[in-house]
């Protein structure tokens, strides 16, 4: 069953159209077809059935050519005498039945003479809200109403592509992937009428489909049959002059004019152009051409038969290389073309292609060229390109067999030695599960080797494997040397990269950081031969953040990461890591519900090999504090599995996720001892940035008095903030001090970590109950509580013990009214009760949050 497309967006147009209407003027809505201004002004009218005499008119083709014929619906039988205009305004007002009118016109630009005159003729004695398609031939009289300022034109523009996103969510009720919003974006360019015919279909065969809480579009659009009618009825009739050149843009978008009236005529175009179905931009550099509609690009590509598609996309190739394919884009360009020819001959073209390609993140069109290129002959070379840019668009298995079949050939050391390179990242990090052979592999080579530089990019794939496993004091000490080649060159860029992470995750975030700055600086100079390092130094920054407890700057990394990831949303990895670290993000602050959400979509979004064990650990985590038992299970269920494919590849990461799900079960105990454990075990690995978030665990879970040493001893030199306040948080509850206890809630607070400080403050309330302090410990509550109700969904040990504060319904009334700052006369004025009553029930209030004045009501209450 097609779904239901509820009335989303247009809010300030909804609010300034209704604003007029109320203040008795006449609006005439005008804008492109399909772009919704059908449903706005039906919209409107609704909230007017009430107060107006509405009257709806819709105005047809066939209709036009009958006097009032738009209006014969409201019309009666009997014979209109001499005067029709007349006649008719009377009609309508007897239909009004004293009421004032409304009259709601939907496509008014089709209304026939007479229509219009009545119309034009009632205003302003009545209201009249009309709807008029752009670019269509429109009665002077309905031109006149805003031309003679009698109604307000209001030009309705395209959706953008946040309230494209947002009308999908509301239509589909779940996330959608970003590449699948961008294209429906740019394919629909915001046109409501469009995106639901582009919905409908891609839903009906199977193209658009629902995984882990999100959806998700493969394939590109299809021309139905109703799409296909409404895009040939806006195309009109084509000669073939005009067919030619709607082809070859449609092939070649965007041309350059020069180029396109080169293949065609300045004629042609000029025509196109006036029929406003394409349109002619320029800038600084050039003057191009595009289709007005992407849509129409679609329908001509359709409608254009394979061979004559294969014949334009030459004579698009043979003009550019005439001109000499100066730009960096028409690289992309021409080999395109020559691939889309049946023309792709030449490997050099193709392998060039690839390289641009992979540098924009363009992973599906990267494999199309780099397979072009292998299978044209272009031997070793196109090999390794195409094996790395399978490996990056997770297809491992893909990539090892185009690596074994040119593995036997005689090559170079260079060449052996980035062979050797590619298939051991294939093996280790592909997700095969051969990590044993990636590692026999390096060792039989290496020794062979005589350069410095091929033994030192063994040394940095291995340095890269060692930190991946967790080891990352070894991965430090291979790189060393590497460190002092050129700043420009990609293999400092590699080793600096892995110095970053390796920096991160052994508590030297604000170096990491530093590293990762001076690394990026100089990216323009290496990025080209290794560019998916740009979003692994991105995702150090983010975690380095993360680490050090400064929750604002790592959300404005994972803002700018998103950003970029948007533009090129055809990169699987990229994708995953931004909704999983959106959903790190908010579990941190507390939002463990949409955490969950997030961490979803990331599993949905990427196949889960070495690069895919994070999610679900995530999941995990989140799910558990929300005491979801079962799905905190299912998630570690699928890591153990994910990381016995991958072999040692990020072993350190159950250790952050398994005492969560064993306290979700209810084994307390059970999971106090695997998170001591584990910390003891990421200790030894140098991994003390996880160290340090195991063993906050346990202090939350209820063991400070076990690791409050040890904590103290990283937060001697752990860089950031929060592993200070992670070790006060275990010294005071390991010492049962309440007033440390709260100093430490107030930190957390500081951070953004509103469920630690929760917490913080539940252990508050038992030390100082635990020494009879019981006024402090009921404040201590509330405050904990208070915080827990911003963390909906919190169900944590810490919290277990927690209760509401007992106030009645009166009382949370009287104290919610205090809290905003009103004095105890105007509350019992509000509530019609005598001041006396105000003050004894705030007392009550008073003793149970364990607070002595109004002024600390606010900090209580706010979010009760």
């Amino acid at each position: 069953m097609p779904p239901s497309w509820p009335f989303t967006g247009r809010t300030s147009e909804l609010d300034h159209i209704g604003a007029t209407l109320a203040g008795h003027g006449s609006v005439v809505v005008t804008g492109a077809a399909g772009i919704g201004k059908s449903r706005l002004a039906a919209e409107v009218a609704a909230a007017f059935d009430q107060s107006r005499a509405v009257m709806r008119v819709h105005a047809t083709q066939a209709a036009r050519q009958l006097p009032l014929g738009a209006l014969a619906p409201l019309l009666p039988a009997d014979s209109p005498g001499s005067n029709l205009l007349g006649w008719a305004a009377e009609q309508l007002l007897v239909r009004a039945a004293g009421r004032a009118v409304l009259l709601v016109v939907d496509d008014g630009h089709l209304l026939d003479p007479a229509s219009a005159a009545l119309l034009h003729q009632l205003i302003p004695g009545a209201q009249a809200l009309v709807t008029v398609r752009s670019g269509e031939p429109c009665p002077d009289a309905v031109t006149a109403l805003w031309k003679e300022e009698l109604a307000e034109r209001i030009v309705l523009q395209p959706f953008g592509r946040s309230d494209t996103e947002t009308t999908l969510r509301a239509v589909l009720g779940d996330a959608l992937h970003p590449a699948t919003v961008g294209r429906l974006y740019e394919l629909s360019n915001g046109n409501l009428l469009y995106l639901k015919e582009i919905i409908t279909d891609a839903l009906a065969s199977g193209t658009l489909t629902r995984s882990h809480g999100h959806w998700r579009w493969d394939g590109g659009p299809r021309m139905t049959e109703r799409l296909a009618e409404l895009i040939s009825a806006r195309l009109g009739t084509l000669s073939p002059a005009e067919t030619k050149a709607l082809e070859l843009l449609a092939l070649g978008e965007p041309l350059g004019l020069a180029e396109l009236v080169a293949l065609t005529s300045a004629e042609t175009v000029e025509t196109l152009e006036e029929r406003q179905l394409l349109q002619v931009n320029s800038d600084a550099r050039r003057t191009t051409v595009r289709f007005s509609h992407p849509l129409y690009g679609e329908a001509t590509r359709a409608r254009c038969p394979t061979s004559r598609a294969r014949r334009r996309h030459r004579e698009l190739a043979e003009s550019l290389e005439a001109t000499g394919a100066r730009r960096r884009e028409d690289r992309l360009r021409l080999a395109l073309w020559r691939l889309e020819s049946g023309t792709a001959h030449d490997p050099r073209i193709m392998l060039a292609a690839c390289k641009l390609a992979w540098a924009a993140h363009d992973y599906p069109l990267a494999q199309r060229f780099g397979w072009a290129a292998h299978e044209s002959g272009g031997g070793i070379e196109a090999a390794l390109i195409l094996a790395n840019v399978l490996n990056y668009a997770e297809r491992a298995s893909e990539a090892e067999r185009v690596m074994a079949s040119v593995w036997e050939q005689e090559c170079d050391e260079r060449t052996r030695t980035l062979l050797t390179l590619t298939r051991a990242h294939t093996l280790a990090w592909g997700g095969l599960g051969r990590q044993d052979e990636a590692d026999d592999l390096l060792a039989t080579v290496e020794p062979t080797l005589t350069t410095a530089e091929n033994k030192q990019e063994i040394l940095v794939l291995r340095a890269v494997m060692a930190t991946a496993g967790g080891e990352f004091g070894r991965a430090e000490r291979l790189i060393e040397p590497v460190l002092t080649e050129p700043a420009s060159s990609p293999l400092w860029a590699q080793a600096m990269l892995v110095k970053s992470w390796a920096q991160v995750y052994t508590g030297r975030c604000h170096d990491a950081l530093a590293t990762a700055a001076e690394a990026l600086v100089r990216r323009s100079e290496w990025q080209e031969a290794v560019p998916p390092i740009v979003g692994s130094f991105n995702a150090g920054v983010i975690d380095a953040y993360r680490f050090a407890g400064e929750l604002d700057a790592m959300d404005a990394a994972i803002e700018e990461s998103y950003a970029a990831t948007a533009e090129t949303g055809t990169w699987e990895r990229g994708v995953y890591h931004d909704r999983m670290i959106r959903g790190v993000a908010l579990r941190l602050r507390g939002q463990l519900q949409p955490a969950v959400q997030a961490t979803r979509e990331a599993i949905g979004s990427s196949d889960v090999s070495g690069h895919g064990t994070v999610s679900p650990a995530e999941l995990a985590i989140a799910a558990a504090q929300t005491g979801d038992a079962a799905l905190a299970a299912d998630a570690f269920a699928r890591l153990e599995s994910s990381l016995t494919a991958s072999s040692r590849i990020f072993t350190f990461v159950p250790d952050m996720a398994r005492h969560w799900v064993t306290a979700a079960s209810g084994r307390i105990s059970q999971a106090i001892n695997e998170a001591v454990a584990a910390a003891v075990r990421l200790g030894e690995l140098g991994a003390h940035a996880a160290e340090l978030v195991v063993l906050h665990d346990a202090v939350r879970l209820g063991a400070a008095s076990r690791i409050a040493d040890r904590l103290a001893e990283i937060a001697s030199w752990f860089q950031g903030p929060l592993a200070q306040v992670c070790a006060g948080h275990a010294r005071a509850a390991a010492d049962g001090d309440g007033r440390a206890l709260l100093s430490t809630g107030q930190s957390f607070e500081r951070l953004g970590l509103l469920l630690h400080a929760a917490e913080a403050y539940a252990h508050a309330a038992q030390a100082f109950d635990a020494t009879g302090h019981k006024p402090s410990a009921r404040a201590a509550a509330a405050r904990a509580w208070n915080l827990a109700t911003r963390c909906p969904g919190a169900r944590t040990p810490a919290l277990a013990r927690l209760r509401a504060p007992d106030l009645t319904t009166r009382e949370l009334e009287i104290a919610t009214l205090a809290a905003a700052g009103l004095s105890s006369k105007q509350i019992a004025d509000r509530l019609v009760v005598s001041v006396r009553t105000v003050d004894n029930h705030l007392s009550a209030v008073y003793t149970k949050l364990g607070i002595t004045r109004r002024a600390e009501l606010q900090g209580m209450i706010g979010h009760h």
